[in-house]
């Protein structure tokens, strides 16, 4: 299983520096607090452990429907790890410029690939659809969804998927098997 989220730095603005104190508290333990400190520039921090959380709690939802999201029940241990409420999960961020980008996937998981775009969210069935009959030409792929989505390929194998949208941005995270 796997989970992604994507957050436009665009979008998120500025805000009081209060505002932001009393969501970090909000959001995150204190071991977390230490960890992203070094990350406080124009509340980077607060993104970066969003971003983690949001991934490993869609990642946990796949595997547990039941709907817990509580910030504090996802831990981000490093940039490169998190635990959930079920399980550690490997993680990574890129960020830039525009946007901060963070996969979750579980150790049973390949470690998903992912692409982002600027698109309207309408259009990301089909430029994901037209991003794997690319890369994989001799395949046939349909998105479906039930409670959440997942690639058919060949009408018979199952890929884990995980869509996000946010601002201007649009970001899936695969895993083939």
């Amino acid at each position: 299983m796997i989970g992604n989220d994507i957050i436009d730095r665009l979008a998120i603005g500025q805000s009081s520096a209060t505002r932001w104190e009393r969501f970090r508290k909000k959001t995150m333990c204190s071991a977390e607090q230490e960890i992203l400190a070094k990350f406080r520039h124009n509340q980077l921090d607060i993104w970066l452990a969003w971003a983690i959380k949001e991934s490993v709690y869609k990642l946990e939802y796949q595997q547990h429907p039941q709907r817990y999201f509580a910030p504090k029940a996802v831990e981000v241990l490093s940039l490169q790890r998190a635990k959930g409420k079920w399980g550690f999960y490997q993680v990574d961020i890129e960020w830039n410029t525009d946007y901060i980008h963070a996969r979750a996937w579980s150790p049973a998981t390949n470690a998903p690939q992912s692409i982002i775009f600027h698109q309207s969210e309408s259009q990301a069935d089909d430029i994901i659809v037209r991003h794997l009959q690319s890369t994989f030409p001799k395949r046939a792929f349909h998105i479906k969804k039930d409670r959440f989505p997942w690639i058919e390929v060949d009408q018979k194998i199952i890929w884990p998927l995980s869509k996000s949208h946010h601002g201007r941005w649009v970001t899936f995270a695969y895993a083939p098997i």
